[in-house]
């Protein structure tokens, strides 16, 4: 996976700069977000009443979303602070 060998070089990237006395790191604050979806058949006089009509049944529980209706993920970094260096 693309993701974990990254993370692994960064570490690694990391450590050796720890072994030579400095590290500068920043503080990340990443969201993570997942997309369930889910088509459901209702009869309507309209699109406007089916979506209300759909929107009432989930509210109610009649339509659980979970791993099975997983669709996307996607994930966004933002630094919190400014470089910190810490020194050993």
């Amino acid at each position: 996976m693309v993701i974990k060998y990254e993370i692994e070089a960064s570490i690694n990237r990391c450590l050796f700069f720890i072994q030579k006395g400095v590290c500068t790191m920043k503080t990340y604050s990443v969201t993570i977000t997942e997309t369930l979806q889910k088509t459901v058949e209702i009869r309507a006089s309209s699109s406007e009443q089916a979506e209300e009509m759909v929107n009432e049944q989930w509210y109610k529980g009649v339509h659980i979303l979970d791993s099975d209706n997983f669709k996307t993920v996607s994930f966004e970094a933002k630094a919190l602070q400014k470089n910190k260096n810490y020194e050993r």
